[in-house]
C-alpha cells in the first residue's frame, strides 16, 4: 500500500489514500476515506455510524463542501499514488460479467436513512457573486437575437425579469433560470416550442379558437420512420412528431402567460385572464408525469377541453357511476372495448369528481378526464356537468370551476412494429386495468422534486440518489389511498433497472407506454424513489490507468517521446486558440503530458518541471484574461440568465451566436468546454499545490464548477446542475436555442470528462463531498449512456434496426439521428463518442460493447488503411486498443493524431490496456485484427537493443509546411530561408517509429530520410 497522509482538520480525521487504487487500500483506510454517507442537494451529512469519524456536519454549497479547514491540494510525495485509476479488474466491472457474481446477500445495499438528510444550506460566501474582475457582469438586451428570459414571474426570479429588465434593474436577488432543462423552452423566445415532459409533449400557444387566448396543447404520438441514407436496410433516424390530440383552455380568453415556479424537474406554467384578474389555470409540467394536470383557480373560469381531431364518442359518469351522454354528443357505442361498469372507487368519490371518456378517430386514442372540484362551504347553486360545444369542438363545464382537471391515456397508439422498442417480457396492463390504476391515484400530482445523492459508505455499496416528489392532492380516492395518497409517475428504463421499487415503498407497475425516445416508460407508485448504480469505488479513481500491463520497452519508448512532445509544445501556438473548446482540448493534452512525465521521469525531473511551467502559463492566460496576446475571449457573468459565458458570442444574429465557440454564449456545451479546464486545473493543482492555493486560480475553477454543476439549490447566481438531468441520467448540450425536437446531446464521452474533472478536482483539493458527487454522476451517466447512446445487440430502448448502428449519434428528446452536427462520416459519429480518452472512458465503453461496435460498424472503414489514415484513425485506434493493443500500438506510433491527443498519451494509454480476459462468455474467443493493409508492412521488434522499427507510410502533407506532429498540429509555413529546418518528408519519420521534431535551421541532417532508421550511418539522433 502506498503512503497515506492522515490529517485532523475541523474536527475530522481522514485518511488520504485515494491515489493508490482500491487494490492498495486496507479495510480501515477504505472505511475512513469513504464514510461520506449522504450528499444532498445543498448539503452533505453522515450516517449515524459515521459521524464520529467525520466530525461536524458539513453542507454542500455552490463549491461543494469543504470538509477540512486547511483546504490545500495534495502535498509532494503522492505522485505515484494519484496516477492510478481503475485497476484491471475494475475496468470490466460495469459490463462484461467477468468477475464472479456476488450472492444476493453480498449485493444488498443499506437503505437510505431519512434522518441523515439535512435541510437547505444557508446562503454564505460560497454562493456569492462571481469575481467581477474575472467575470465582468452584463445584462442581455431585449433587442438581442436571444434576449432575456421571457414569461417568468416577477416574484420568483433573479429580479423579476418581465418588469425589472425593462426598468434596468438587472437580475439580482432572485433565482437564476435553468437553461438546459427540458422545460426551458417555455421561457425562450416566444415560449411556444414543444416541451417534452415525457411521455407527453406539451406546447403553449395563442390561437383563434380561444379568442386570441392561450391554450396548452398535448401530444402523445407514435414514432415515424426517417430511413435517410441508410435505407432500405437500416434506419438513419426516427422521430415522434408533435401532433396534439387535445388542448386545455377555458371558455374565457387567457391573455397572460407566466412560469410562476420551477425546479430541476419541472415548471409551473400559469395562464390568466389578465394581469389584474386572478382567474386562470396553472399547469405543473413535470418530467415523467402520468397525467396532464390543470389547476383552475379564481372562481371565474370555466374549463374547456378542446378536441383537435374528430371524436368517435364522449361520455361522462353520473353520481352512481353510470356512463351518460355528454350533451351535444352521440351516445356511447355498445362495441367500445372499455370497461363501463360501476366501481366502488367511482361511487365513493363521485360527490366531488366528474369523469369523462373521449375516443379520437384519427389514432383511436382513448382519454379519460377527471374534474376534481374543490370542497366548498356551500354547495354550488347548480351541479357541475359537461357539455359539448360543436363550434369550438370542445367539451366544457356547465359553469365556472375551482379545482383540478386531470387527463390520461387509457388506450394509446403504439408505433409500427419496426419502430417499437425491442420486445419486453413485461406483461402490460389491459385498458380496464390501466383505468383502475389511474382512478386510484388521480388525487395526487407532481409539483417537482427534492434530490438526495448518496455516496456509498463501504467499498461494496452502490452509488445512489433519491427523488422526494413534491405533490399536490385533492380527495379523489377511497380507502387506504384516501388516507395515504401515493403518486403515480413514469420512470425511464435506466431508473427501473436501478431498483426504483426496492426501497422507500415505491412499486413498479405494469403500466407501460412508449416515450418519444428512450424506449418505454413504466409507471411507478410512490412519493419517494431511491435508485442505485453499480460503480468502482471513488478511492480507485485517479488520473492515469494502472501500468501493470505496460512493458519496460513500452515505458522506455514513451519516456523518450514525452520528452520530445513537451519540448515541442508551444503554449501560444498550440493552446491559445480563439475559443474555449479547442483551447480546452489543447490544455488538457498538455496536462496529460505533464502526468506522463511525472510517472515516467519523476516529479522533480527538469522535463516535468518545464511541462508544469507551460501548463501554468496556459491556464494563466485563461484565468487572467488579457495577460496573453492570444487566447479565447473573456468570460462574463450573465445577470439575465445566471451563468458564465464566452463574450465572443454576445453579438450578431442567431447564426453568429451559435457559430461562435459552438454557442457557448447561449449555454451550449458548457460541460464539454469547461470540463477540459477543470481536469487540467486538477492536474496542475496536484503537480503544483501553490497554484490552487491562489485565491484567484481557485475561484476561477470553482466558478466554472458552479456554472455547470452547482449543487446548492439556493445559489442566487447559478441554477443547480445546469446541464445534468437527474431524471434523464445524463446531460443535455442545448442551451437557450429553441428546437422543435427539444434538447439534445452528442458527445457523451466529453460529458464523462466533465464528471471525471469534478471527481479529480475534489480529490486533489481534499473536497470529499465534491469527489463523491462527481463520482456518483460519473457512474450514473455511464449507466444511462449504455442504455440510450451506446447500443449493444440486446438494447431494448430503440427500434431493432436502429440498434444495429451501435451508437445513437445525436439524441434529441423527440428524435434520434445517426449523424453529427459536423458530418455523417461513420468515423465522426462514433469517434465523437470516444474522446477525450481518460481512464473514466471504460466505465461507459465496456469491452463487450467495443467488440460489437468494431465488428458491426468500424472494422471495414477506409480510414483504417494506411494510405487513407486521418486524425480520426487515431481516435478509433485508441478505442480498438481495448480489443487488440498490439496492433493498435503499432498504428499509433505513426498515424496522424487528433488535435487533442499527444503521441505520448496515445501510446501510454494503449500500452496500459489489459489483455483480453481468458474467459469471455459474451463475445467470441477470437478478437478481431486490423486489416492487412493497415499493418502488413510494419515490422516491430522491441527485443533488440536498438529497438529498430520500420515506420508506416502516411499521407504526404503539402510541400513547404513543417509538421510538428504534436497531436496532429501542423506548424506554420516555414519562414523564408528556413525551409531546410524540415527534412524531405516534413519530419514524418523518427526514432523508433516516432516523429522527428522540427530541427533547427542548418540541422536538417539530424533526421534521416523517408523510411530510414534513426541512428543509421550518417544521421545523428534527432534533437532540437
Amino acid at each position: 500500500m502506498g503512503d497515506q497522509k492522515t490529517s485532523r482538520c475541523g474536527g475530522e480525521q481522514r485518511v488520504d489514500a485515494y491515489m493508490n487504487g482500491a487494490a492498495g487500500l486496507s479495510k480501515a483506510a477504505t472505511t475512513l476515506g469513504l464514510l461520506l454517507a449522504v450528499v444532498c442537494v445543498g448539503q452533505i451529512s453522515a450516517s449515524p455510524d459515521a459521524r464520529e469519524l467525520l466530525g461536524p456536519r458539513v453542507r454542500v454549497d455552490a463549491r461543494i463542501a469543504r470538509p477540512r479547514t486547511d483546504t490545500q491540494p495534495s502535498a509532494d510525495g503522492h505522485a505515484e499514488e494519484i496516477l492510478t485509476l481503475l485497476p484491471a479488474a475494475a475496468d470490466e466491472k460495469s459490463g462484461d460479467g467477468e468477475k464472479k457474481e456476488k450472492t444476493e446477500k453480498d449485493k444488498k445495499t443499506k437503505p437510505a436513512k431519512k434522518g441523515a438528510v439535512l435541510g437547505k444550506p444557508a446562503t454564505g460566501a460560497a454562493t456569492g457573486a462571481p469575481d467581477a474582475s474575472m467575470f465582468k457582469p452584463f445584462r442581455r438586451s431585449p433587442d438581442q437575437a436571444v434576449p432575456v428570459p421571457q414569461f417568468v414571474s416577477a416574484a420568483d426570479t433573479l429580479s423579476g425579469r418581465a418588469e425589472a429588465e425593462a426598468e434596468g434593474e438587472g437580475v439580482k436577488g432572485g433565482r437564476p433560470i435553468h437553461t438546459n432543462k427540458f422545460w426551458s423552452q417555455l421561457v425562450i423566445g416566444d415560449g411556444d416550442s414543444p416541451v417534452h415532459a415525457m411521455p407527453f409533449v406539451v406546447k403553449c400557444q395563442k390561437d383563434d379558437p380561444t379568442g386570441g387566448g392561450y391554450r396548452l396543447l398535448v401530444s402523445h404520438q407514435y414514432k415515424h420512420l426517417g430511413p435517410g441514407r441508410l435505407a432500405p436496410d437500416g434506419i438513419q433516424f426516427y422521430y415522434t412528431p408533435f401532433e396534439p390530440s387535445i388542448a386545455f383552455a377555458v371558455s374565457e380568453a387567457l391573455t397572460t402567460k407566466e412560469v410562476v415556479d420551477y425546479d430541476m424537474f419541472g415548471a409551473h406554467l400559469q395562464l390568466r385572464r389578465s394581469k389584474i384578474k386572478e382567474g386562470g389555470v396553472t399547469f405543473p409540467i413535470v418530467q415523467g408525469m402520468a397525467y396532464i394536470t390543470a389547476v383552475y383557480s379564481g372562481g371565474d373560469v370555466t374549463p374547456r377541453l378542446m378536441l383537435l381531431f374528430p371524436v368517435v364518442w364522449a361520455a361522462q359518469r353520473d353520481e352512481s357511476g353510470q356512463l351518460v351522454a355528454i350533451e351535444g354528443m352521440p351516445t356511447w357505442p355498445e362495441d367500445i372495448d372499455v370497461d363501463v361498469s360501476v366501481r366502488a372507487a367511482d361511487a365513493a368519490s363521485a360527490e366531488h369528481v366528474t369523469t369523462a371518456l373521449v375516443q379520437l378517430t384519427h389514432n383511436q386514442q382513448v382519454w379519460k378526464l377527471w374534474f376534481i372540484e374543490e370542497k366548498q362551504d356551500a354547495a354550488p347553486n347548480t351541479p357541475f356537468q359537461l357539455v359539448y360545444d360543436d363550434k369550438s369542438k370542445s367539451i366544457q363545464g356547465s359553469r365556472s370551476f375551482s379545482g383540478t382537471v386531470r387527463a390520461a391515456l387509457l388506450a394509446d397508439t403504439p408505433s409500427s412494429p419496426e419502430l417499437q422498442p425491442m420486445p419486453s417480457t413485461v406483461q402490460r396492463l389491459t385498458v380496464p386495468q390501466r383505468e383502475r390504476l389511474l382512478d386510484k391515484h388521480v388525487g395526487v400530482w407532481p409539483l417537482g422534486a427534492h434530490l438526495d445523492v448518496f455516496a456509498p459508505d463501504t467499498e461494496e455499496d452502490m452509488y445512489g440518489y433519491r427523488f422526494r416528489w413534491k405533490t399536490g392532492s385533492r380527495e379523489a380516492g377511497s380507502g387506504a389511498e384516501r388516507k395515504s395518497p401515493q403518486l403515480l409517475h413514469m420512470a425511464f428504463p435506466h431508473q427501473v433497472k436501478s431498483g426504483v421499487d426496492a426501497s422507500d415503498g415505491a412499486r413498479v407497475t405494469k403500466y407501460v407506454t412508449e416515450g418519444p425516445t428512450k424506449g418505454s416508460m413504466t409507471a411507478v407508485v410512490g412519493n419517494e424513489w431511491t435508485m442505485r448504480v453499480k460503480g468502482v469505488p471513488a478511492s480507485s479513481i485517479g488520473f492515469l490507468p494502472p501500468d501493470e500491463h505496460m512493458t519496460a520497452e513500452h515505458q522506455a519508448e514513451i519516456k523518450a517521446i514525452v520528452e520530445q512532445d513537451i519540448a515541442a509544445y508551444d503554449v501560444m501556438l498550440h493552446a491559445m486558440l480563439p475559443d474555449y473548446y479547442w483551447t480546452g482540448k489543447q490544455v488538457q493534452k498538455l496536462a496529460y503530458l505533464c502526468l506522463i512525465a511525472t510517472k515516467l521521469l519523476g516529479k522533480s525531473a527538469a522535463v516535468t518541471s518545464g511541462c508544469v511551467g507551460k501548463l501554468e502559463r496556459a491556464l494563466g492566460c485563461v484565468v487572467n484574461h488579457g495577460e496573453c496576446e492570444k487566447g479565447p475571449p473573456a468570460l462574463r457573468y450573465d445577470e439575465s440568465w445566471g451563468g458564465v459565458v464566452s463574450s465572443g458570442g454576445l453579438s450578431g444574429d442567431l447564426d453568429d451566436m451559435i457559430s461562435t465557440d459552438f454557442g457557448n454564449a447561449l449555454y451550449n456545451d458548457h460541460h464539454y468546454h469547461f470540463g477540459y479546464f477543470v481536469v487540467s486545473a486538477a492536474v496542475l493543482a496536484y503537480m503544483q499545490p501553490q497554484w490552487a492555493a491562489n485565491k484567484t486560480n481557485k475561484a476561477f475553477v470553482e466558478t466554472l464548477i458552479r456554472d455547470v454543476s452547482t449543487s446548492a439549490d439556493d445559489d442566487p447566481h447559478f441554477p443547480p446542475f445546469r446541464s445534468f438531468s437527474w431524471m434523464d441520467g445524463h446531460s443535455w448540450s442545448r442551451g437557450i436555442i429553441p428546437s422543435n425536437d427539444g434538447k439534445d446531446a452528442e458527445s457523451v464521452s466529453e460529458e464523462m470528462n466533465w464528471h471525471f474533472g469534478l471527481c479529480m478536482w475534489g480529490k486533489v483539493m481534499g473536497d470529499s463531498a465534491l469527489e463523491a458527487l462527481g463520482t456518483t454522476m460519473l457512474h450514473m451517466a455511464s449507466a444511462s449512456i449504455r442504455e440510450y447512446f451506446l447500443m449493444s445487440p440486446d438494447n431494448g430502448n430503440h427500434p431493432a434496426a436502429f440498434v444495429k448502428n451501435r451508437v445513437s449519434g445525436i439524441l434529441f428528446e423527440n428524435k434520434v439521428d445517426y449523424a453529427t452536427w459536423f458530418g455523417d462520416n461513420t468515423e465522426y459519429i462514433h469517434g465523437i463518442q470516444m474522446l477525450p480518452v481518460t481512464p473514466a472512458l471504460p466505465l461507459m465503453r465496456t469491452r463487450e460493447f467495443v467488440y460489437h461496435e468494431w465488428t458491426d460498424r468500424l472494422s471495414d472503414l477506409p480510414i483504417l488503411k494506411a494510405a487513407e489514415w486521418t486524425t480520426w484513425t487515431s481516435i478509433l485506434m485508441l478505442n480498438y486498443a481495448t480489443l487488440n493493443k498490439a496492433d493498435a500500438y503499432t498504428v499509433l506510433r505513426s498515424v496522424p493524431l487528433d488535435t487533442g491527443l499527444s503521441r505520448s498519451w496515445a501510446l501510454y494509454w494503449t500500452a496500459s490496456r489489459p489483455p483480453p480476459p481468458s474467459k469471455q462468455p459474451k463475445q467470441p474467443q477470437q478478437l478481431p485484427a486490423l486489416p492487412d493493409s493497415a499493418i502488413a508492412i510494419t515490422s516491430t521488434s522491441t527485443s533488440t537493443a536498438s529497438n529498430q522499427t520500420q515506420a508506416l507510410p502516411i499521407p504526404h502533407e503539402p510541400e513547404g509546411v513543417c509538421v510538428r506532429y504534436l497531436g496532429g498540429i501542423f506548424a506554420e509555413d516555414a519562414k523564408s530561408g528556413t525551409a531546410a529546418c524540415c527534412p524531405a518528408q516534413c519530419g514524418h519519420r523518427g526514432c523508433g517509429g516516432r516523429r522527428c521534431r522540427r530541427a533547427r535551421p542548418g540541422k536538417a541532417s539530424c533526421c534521416p530520410p523517408f523510411g530510414a532508421v534513426c541512428g543509421a550511418a550518417g544521421f545523428a539522433p534527432c534533437m532540437m
